[in-house]
């Protein structure tokens, strides 16, 4: 670690500080393919699991969609939970936004597009807590945190006495109803969502990434850990949050830099570089050619579209690589 810096005020009013759980957002989600990763290299889960054969009773037109295809967002899943605002506003348990899920139509057929969706990741946990025996609060306790070291991260948040946790500026078009609100409201505290429910400090997160840049680190086989940040759906054209690419390319969950242009991390990060976006204002990073990785949080969400319009965090990626070619 060469540089931690905090701004702001948490929650409470008080100064952020290193210990401070921010909500990580969408970064659950790579912490979630750590956990079925681990399940696959043990021999207890495939890759090619289907919804229907993990879940069973589930519609017809998503029963062959298989967790390859769900870790790399081409089941053809839509963006947002359908009904998600009413599914908050109701205080709605995980297996409602699952339900949800499944129902909804698919946006073309699996396999031929990214689209990167967050229903997909719901059905994900689904199936992988039928196959663990587990919540995925609690396997990714068992599976992800403890193993790589996150001593923080947790999908329940005030179940840890004494922990200060950061609130997030919500931008148009969210709720302000303090009852429901994303990232903020002890109801999403208390959720558990499998795509968006990760708090922690950015110093763990790192540990995460570094995971992955350093073959595996303990974690993973070195050769499963690799799979997950080489591209798996290379030349497959897709949609990220506000970025069309030709090839849209994931990994295991990760998204992959190659050839793309524009990119969150900017233009002078390497083809290697893998990463994550999350909607509470988070850019993850690492480029291991550089053996540079970084966690950047914001505290803002981008409901309004303000990272797309004003590339302030790819600047920044950017300022960083150029201090490490220093």
């Amino acid at each position: 670690m060469v540089a931690e810096r905090c701004w702001g005020n948490g929650a409470d009013g008080s100064p952020l500080d290193a210990l401070t759980l921010l909500p990580f957002a969408s970064l659950t989600k790579p912490a979630l393919a750590t956990a079925v990763l681990r399940l696959v290299a043990r021999g207890e889960m495939s890759l090619s699991l289907t919804t229907g054969d993990a879940l069973g009773d589930v519609p017809e037109h998503v029963r062959p969609i298989t967790a390859a295809q769900l870790l790399t967002h081409t089941a053809g899943f839509p963006e947002y939970v359908p009904g998600v605002a009413a599914l908050e506003a109701r205080w709605a348990p995980v297996a409602d936004y699952v339900r949800s899920s499944l129902a909804a139509p698919l946006l073309f057929e699996p396999g031929t597009r990214v689209l990167y969706s967050n229903p997909g990741f719901q059905v994900l946990g689904a199936m992988v807590e039928r196959v663990a025996g587990a919540a995925v609060a609690d396997l990714l306790e068992r599976e992800t945190f403890a193993p790589v070291g996150m001593a923080s991260a947790t999908l329940r948040p005030l179940s840890r006495p004494g922990a200060r946790t950061a609130r997030v500026e919500l931008g148009g078009g969210r709720t302000r109803d303090p009852r429901h609100e994303i990232y903020n409201s002890p109801y999403f505290k208390r959720l558990g969502r499998a795509d968006a429910g990760m708090f922690a400090t950015p110093r763990d997160v790192a540990e995460l990434l570094e995971v992955y840049r350093l073959g595996g680190r303990g974690v993973l086989p070195a050769a499963v850990a690799d799979t997950a940040v080489t591209s798996q759906t290379h030349g497959i054209p897709g949609r990220y949050g506000a970025y069309e690419w030709e090839s849209c390319d994931f990994g295991w969950s990760w998204e992959i830099k190659n050839g793309k242009q524009p990119h969150p991390t900017g233009p002078r990060t390497s083809a290697r570089t893998f990463g994550h976006l999350g909607g509470a204002g988070v850019l993850a990073f690492c480029d291991p050619e550089r053996a540079l990785t970084a966690v950047i949080h914001t505290l803002r969400d981008f409901s309004d579209g303000w990272a797309a319009e004003r590339p302030y965090l790819s600047r920044l990626a950017t300022a960083l690589v150029l201090e490490r070619e220093q």
